[in-house]
């Protein structure tokens, strides 16, 4: 498993087998870090964001490359406003890369061997933002409005750019959307009130089935293994100190 941490006073990325309990750090580079580390499509590599301007939302951000078993990072591409990316699943070969500027969202598709990117896709900004997943057969991206009373999905297709949407029965206030390793359904979170996060298995149907909740504001998610035996699941907690004064 791969994922973020600033246990080391900064963000980096870690390593660390499911049958392991301590991970190790990539070495990356001392760049300043953030957002996701993903997979290129046949796992021999990962690619992660570094950032050029840490006070300036509009300074362009650097998508970088590097073997997955170690060795220097290599530059890919740089964009103003990324805030997401993600690769399908070899054999597919697709990645896609997100943009939320201030006057619509784009998507584009994007090589994560030379770089060269296209524009698939773009939206009227949502006021709460958006959340979006590539299908791990590169097929399809799914797309929720972040919003508290919103009970769609949008499906939209990387070969042709249509779109259309499906009605999550029973569900709204979509916060996170990730798809099954089998690319026939998706982990979607719900948690319209702020108070209960609860994560749904979402069929292209629009069918929901509960899979987890927590007590929480933290919206929840399910990334999958590439195998789709397991998928891991946050479970955040928070700590807090109470203090007694006396004699003030």
């Amino acid at each position: 498993m791969l994922f973020s941490s600033n246990r080391t006073g900064a963000v980096n990325f870690f390593r660390q087998s499911i049958d392991q309990t301590s991970a190790d750090m990539l070495p990356l580079g001392t760049d300043p870090k953030t957002g996701a580390c993903r997979l290129t499509p046949d796992g021999t590599e990962v690619l992660y964001l570094t950032l050029t301007g840490v006070n300036d939302p509009a300074a362009p951000v650097r998508i970088m490359r590097a073997a997955i078993t170690g060795g220097p990072p290599r530059f890919l591409l740089q964009l103003p406003f990324l805030s997401n990316f993600q690769c399908s699943r070899s054999p597919a070969n697709t990645c896609i890369v997100s943009q939320l500027e201030p006057k619509q969202f784009v998507l584009s598709r994007f090589d994560h061997v030379t770089g060269n990117i296209s524009q698939l896709a773009a939206f009227d900004p949502s006021p709460t933002g958006w959340n979006w997943s590539l299908s791990p057969d590169g097929k399809l991206l799914a797309l929720v409005k972040l919003s508290a009373d919103d009970n769609r999905i949008r499906l939209l297709s990387v070969a042709t750019g249509s779109s259309r949407e499906i009605t999550v029965k029973n569900w709204n206030g979509f916060a996170g959307v990730d798809w099954a390793a089998d690319s026939r359904g998706m982990f979607v979170t719900s948690n319209p009130t702020g108070r209960v996060s609860t994560l749904l298995h979402v069929d292209l149907a629009g069918n929901a089935h509960k899979l987890w909740e927590v007590r929480s504001y933290f919206p929840t998610w399910a990334i999958p293994s590439r195998d789709g035996k397991y998928v891991a699941i946050p479970a955040p907690t928070i700590q807090s100190n109470v203090w007694t004064l006396e004699n003030f």
